[in-house]
């Protein structure tokens, strides 16, 4: 059945005549952008599936060595630094009001 139905769309395909259709430069640009997407779209997707696995993989690496004790100090480990306050007897700045 799916031989017939093969070769009868082959010889219906040759037996056809010229389209006389004109495919202007819009149509022609869109329908590469439209298969550009599509294969781009895969890419995405496929990076995608490799990338999160192995990004889940380093979280899971970074958090175990968070949890162990480091001599680290905490600017070099990407805390903020804290800034001190001033001692109360020091005098304010001409204009400003405690």
């Amino acid at each position: 059945m799916k031989r017939a139905i093969l070769s009868a769309s082959v010889v219906a395909l040759a037996l056809l005549g010229q389209a006389h259709a004109y495919t202007g430069p819009g149509l022609g640009l869109g329908t590469i952008m439209v298969v550009l997407g599509f294969i781009g779209s895969i890419f995405v997707a496929i990076f995608a599936a490799v990338w999160y696995p192995i990004k889940r993989m380093l979280r899971k690496k970074k958090t175990a060595s968070a949890d162990q004790p480091a001599a680290v100090s905490p600017l070099a480990a990407g805390e903020p630094a804290k800034m001190d306050e001033p001692p109360r007897d020091q005098a304010t700045a001409p204009g400003t009001a405690e």
